[in-house]
């Protein structure tokens, strides 16, 4: 949900009168399909949360909420995309309350399984931020290498919308990156004795984490902006592709952290 939600933000973000409809088509499709197979997942998977609980049950069905929001989002882009030259206000709103609600739902869904090892609530907002934070950068990574194979065929798009990608990715790994420099900060200053040593013997996932997910993502999207700037869509794309499996690597290293330390890194 992290992933669509991030997708639809940024194509809110974008200009959409400036894209070609067959590519927002293309991401709505996307979209309704991340988000179909979340709530059918939600009803034939393991169970996330105790039923006998009415907090766990009432979140539950919010989560729910949020994801069919974010499906009548992608569904109201898969309308709207052909007239998206005439009404891009009405793509953005569309996909700007979609997103919002993917987001949302993402971590909702997060909330409804077992988070007794983060259980101060300032720490839950805290996660909640950081998972908007992954949301970004992984729906941003998403949707730019997907525009930048959509130039093959639709060769008379401006390179606008790549720019903009291109800029609003590289935002997004300095403010990621800001974070978990913050947060790891944090942990070692104030976080104590039993935090700080299961940092250190997270030390491999914690490397992968910050040096392919971080720095190498960010050398990357600044050379992405370079080659956007020499209008060479290919060589954008080519270098979006392994930016991609970096970011997905980096944010599973996340939540794999999160989850073990009780703790947003």
């Amino acid at each position: 949900m992290l992933v669509a939600g991030g997708m639809l933000v940024g194509i809110c973000a974008s200009r959409p009168q400036q894209i070609a409809w067959p590519f927002l088509r293309l991401i709505g499709i996307i979209v309704a399909v991340m988000t179909v197979s979340v709530v059918v997942w939600s009803y034939l998977g393991p169970d996330r949360a105790d039923s006998s609980s009415e907090p766990a049950e009432m979140t539950s069905r919010i989560a729910l909420l949020m994801t069919a929001i974010s499906a009548a989002g992608s569904i109201g882009l898969l309308t709207l995309a052909p007239l998206a030259a005439r009404y891009p206000a009405a793509v953005r709103w569309t996909c700007g309350l979609g997103g919002l609600a993917g987001i949302a739902a993402g971590c909702t869904w997060w909330l409804c399984g077992d988070t007794t090892a983060i259980s101060p609530p300032w720490l839950t907002a805290v996660v909640c931020l950081d998972y908007g934070l992954a949301a970004w950068l992984t729906g941003t990574v998403t949707l730019a290498w997907l525009l930048g194979h959509a130039y093959l065929t639709a060769t008379k798009m401006t390179i606008d919308p790549l720019r903009r990608l291109s800029k609003l990715l590289c935002v997004a790994i300095v403010v990621r990156g800001l974070f978990v420099l913050g947060s790891i900060t944090v942990a070692y200053l104030v976080g104590g004795d039993e935090l700080t040593n299961r940092l250190s013997r997270e030390w491999l996932i914690l490397t992968v984490r910050v040096v392919a997910g971080l720095l190498t993502v960010g050398v990357f999207s600044y050379m992405v902006l370079d080659c956007v700037k020499l209008r060479s869509t290919q060589s954008a794309t080519g270098l979006l592709y392994f930016n991609s499996v970096l970011v997905y690597v980096g944010e599973l290293s996340s939540q794999y952290l999160t989850d073990r330390l009780g703790w947003p890194v």
